[in-house]
């Protein structure tokens, strides 16, 4: 007759005795005997080993504790899938060791499908002996269900914040119901507690949101659920979250080269601070080699064109920066390096205005800075009535008088800008001169010869004629009293620039 004692302790003395006992009564006790437990060995398998608990994606098993738990406490159990299907298998399904509860639950499990499954327990000097020495519980099969509803919400968790964004994360829950999830949907919940989609995704690999636009300083709440083939998960708890005070915006994204066919010019584009940091977004800014270049811009620019006397085929550094209502600027964006094309030709002046006054135009112009990579050669200026050219020149400078003009009259003015490779489109306007006026005093007369009883003199009519045509002009003559007197008699004219005065006394000042 054998019979085992259980609950012992490892590496301990037992004294044992034992009596017979029949229907009369007990015998008297044994001589007693003596015997140690040894110092290491591993449990006996758990017994009655049960299903309590079944859904399409996983299963919960029960037990009983092992009849001889080695002398030690028990410090867990794991639950290894032998078979699906009656294919067989070898994988944990549940890793409870540092577990002592006598239940255990298997997720990930496919709905439909019978799973083998044996249990084993764990004390704490299980992993210094050989895994062949363990003893498994005796095989329960189960199948799962057809596919049911994911068990639990995805768990929702702020995973950062900032004064204009909030990040969640989730976890995806651990009975999916037997088959794939299909969908995460996030709600945004208002003060009534009426949620509003904010976020769907059917990539369910995809476990985090960043919530953005959000004001500084204020409470925003958040529910989850998710879905597959047999409906949608229940309501995730409700998570409240609050954004910090007022931050820096984040830097500007995706900044790139846009398609600019000139040797002169760069254009570049960017996508808008995804994080306003709390405010209003008041404009971006574009700095190139470090140093601004383009003011503030709105802040609905995404785009600029740096036209800033840049050489042809050459490459440059540029950055961009946000700036909030509060003048608080983002981090630089991160850098582009862009590169112009080859020389081309000049682009043509951005505008074209003129100073009237009766007998002139004083036009000036406001050059392109894309002057196609190379220097500007010179400005082409043309002046027409109707279609007549009165004036053609070529000069360097930004500006040119154009006199002689008459009075009260519409000109077209024209400009357009050389350089190595070509001449830019023509700028033109068209341009009045103001009323008639009298002319400008001329220049004093040269003196072109002198002799004995006359001399000749040669005039010059006023740069500015008044807006009509000088016909005529007078020679006068000061006497000591600074009386002034016609001196010629008949006025002289204007085509004829020398005259000659003669009738007079010689070496004589006049």
């Amino acid at each position: 007759m054998e019979h085992t004692v259980y609950r012992l302790r490892y590496e301990t003395d037992y004294y044992i005795k034992y009596q017979s006992v029949n229907s009369v009564g007990p015998s008297g006790y044994s001589a007693t005997i003596t015997n140690q437990t040894l110092a290491k060995t591993l449990p006996s398998a758990p017994t009655d080993v049960v299903m309590i608990d079944l859904t399409g994606g996983a299963i919960t098993l029960e037990w009983d504790e092992p009849l001889d738990i080695a002398g030690r406490d028990i410090t867990g159990y794991t639950i290894k899938i032998v078979s699906t299907n009656g294919s067989v298998a070898n994988v944990v399904g549940y890793d409870g060791k540092g577990n002592p509860s006598r239940n255990g639950t298997l997720y990930d499990l496919t709905a439909d499908t019978q799973y083998g499954m044996q249990v084993v327990a764990y004390i704490d000097v299980s992993n210094c002996l050989d895994t062949k020495l363990q003893a498994w519980s005796a095989v329960i099969n189960v199948t799962t269900q057809s596919p049911t509803l994911p068990r639990t919400s995805p768990e929702l968790v702020v995973g950062g914040y900032t004064g204009g964004i909030i990040q969640l994360v989730w976890v995806a829950p651990k009975d999916k119901g037997g088959v794939p999830l299909t969908r995460y949907t996030l709600n945004l919940l208002n003060g009534a507690g009426v949620s509003t989609v904010i976020f769907s995704t059917s990539d369910t690999s995809v476990l985090s949101y960043t919530h953005n636009d959000l004001t500084a300083n204020t409470k925003y709440s958040y529910t989850i659920t998710t879905s597959n083939a047999a409906g949608v998960s229940p309501t995730s708890a409700v998570l409240e979250a609050s954004t910090d005070s007022i931050t820096a915006p984040s830097a500007p994204s995706k900044v790139r080269q846009l398609t600019y066919n000139t040797g002169g010019a760069v254009s570049i584009g960017w996508d808008r601070s995804f994080d306003t940091g709390g405010q209003t977004i008041a404009g971006y800014m574009v700095y190139r080699f470090g140093e601004l270049v383009s003011g503030v811009l709105p802040s609905t620019a995404r785009t600029f064109t740096n036209k800033d006397q840049l050489q042809a085929s050459t490459s440059y550094n540029f950055t961009v920066r946000s700036m909030g209502l509060n003048e608080m600027p983002s981090m630089a964006s991160d850098q582009l390096v862009a590169t112009t094309t080859a020389a081309t030709k000049p682009q043509k002046a951005l505008s074209l205005s003129a100073n009237p006054g009766s007998s002139y135009l004083n036009l000036a112009w406001i050059p392109s800075g894309d002057t196609g990579g190379v220097p500007i050669k010179a400005y082409e200026v043309k002046l027409l009535l109707d279609s007549t050219l009165v004036n053609k020149t070529n000069v360097t400078t930004t500006n040119v008088l154009l006199t002689g003009l008459t009075a009260n009259t519409v000109y077209i003015g024209s400009v357009r800008v050389y350089n190595d490779v070509g001449s830019s489109e023509e700028i033109s306007t068209s341009m009045i001169t103001t009323t008639k006026g009298v002319p400008d005093a001329p220049k004093p007369p040269s003196i072109r010869g002198k002799f004995g009883g006359n001399f000749t003199i040669q005039l010059e009519p006023p740069l500015f004629t008044g807006g009509s045509a000088i016909t005529v002009m007078k020679v006068y003559k000061f006497s000591l009293e600074n009386r002034v007197t016609p001196w010629l008699a008949q006025p002289l004219m204007l085509l004829v620039k020398d005259h000659k005065v003669l009738g007079l006394l010689s070496k004589r000042c006049h």
